[in-house]
């Protein structure tokens, strides 16, 4: 069983943090039990959580600094739960 520590450390606007929330909401679930299958699709959130971060860097929402966090820590997740 994993567990997710999940903290936002950065002032990023309401509607960024919303936004990067509600699309890393399902990995709980997803990670709470020992479902390949699921294991399979918290990949596929991370996957879209990555990129995600990468528009809104690219966009000016995040800094490089933020952006550069939270893919460490989204890569960090696919490292552990065996992310291809």
């Amino acid at each position: 069983m994993y567990t997710l520590v999940y903290f936002n450390p950065f002032p990023a606007v309401s509607r960024t943090c919303n936004t990067l929330d509600g699309i890393l909401s399902p990995l709980p679930r997803l990670l709470a039990d020992r479902t390949p299958k699921n294991d399979a699709a918290a990949c596929r959130v991370l996957a879209v959580f990555l990129a995600t971060v990468s528009r809104y860097e690219q966009q000016g929402t995040l800094t490089h600094a933020q952006a550069d966090e939270l893919r460490t820590l989204a890569t960090n997740i696919k490292v552990k739960i065996g992310c291809t």
